[in-house]
């Protein structure tokens, strides 16, 4: 399928956002963003930006124009994301706060362990989240106390986000060792 590509340097600015064809053609770009981290396209073809020195979520349709945005927060953002609800994910080093797109904030998850940093994080379908802390600590909840897998991967230097697998199974990407793995709940390499 289509590919999204997103640099947080270069291309005359702060950062870009491609997509290429299947055939590695360009499809569109953009570098009207500042220091992009994250992007998804969206069911109605627009997407949806973490722009991390911008302290700003936003939405964008394909020529850069900005349609939506969760600006001024707190802490730089990580990571976005659009809920079947319609509400917005965003994750920050503090945890995860849930927005309708009135920005109404609908609710908030701190970092469960004291003194540690979000790195990457989601909200899975079954509506637990996944995150990756600073020091390489993989968490899943479901809520403040229920913790579903709680274990150590190698520090994630260059990790960029954790998917997770059917089967209490996770793919974690690790740019620092070159490899992509596949870990259980308890973090074993399989």
């Amino acid at each position: 399928g289509y590919r999204l590509i997103v640099t947080n340097t270069g291309d005359g600015g702060e950062g870009a956002i491609r997509e290429y064809t299947p055939e590695r053609l360009l499809s569109w770009y953009t570098n009207k963003v500042r220091h992009p981290v994250d992007a998804h396209v969206l069911a109605n073809g627009n997407v949806l930006v973490t722009e991390y020195n911008a302290l700003r979520v936003s939405e964008r349709d394909r020529k850069g124009k900005m349609l939506w945005a969760r600006a001024s927060l707190a802490t730089f953002p990580h990571d976005s994301q659009r809920l079947p609800n319609g509400n917005v994910l965003i994750v920050t080093k503090n945890g995860f706060q849930e927005e309708t797109p009135a920005r109404k904030l609908v609710s908030f998850l701190d970092v469960p362990i004291r003194g540690e940093k979000v790195f990457s994080g989601q909200k899975l379908p079954n509506g637990a989240y996944l995150m990756v802390l600073e020091s390489g600590r993989v968490m899943e909840m479901e809520g403040k106390d229920a913790v579903k897998a709680d274990f150590r991967i190698d520090t994630p230097g260059g990790l960029t986000t954790i998917e997770a697998l059917p089967g209490g199974r996770y793919l974690v990407p690790n740019r620092d060792r070159n490899r992509v793995v596949i870990v259980d709940s308890k973090g074993k390499v399989l």
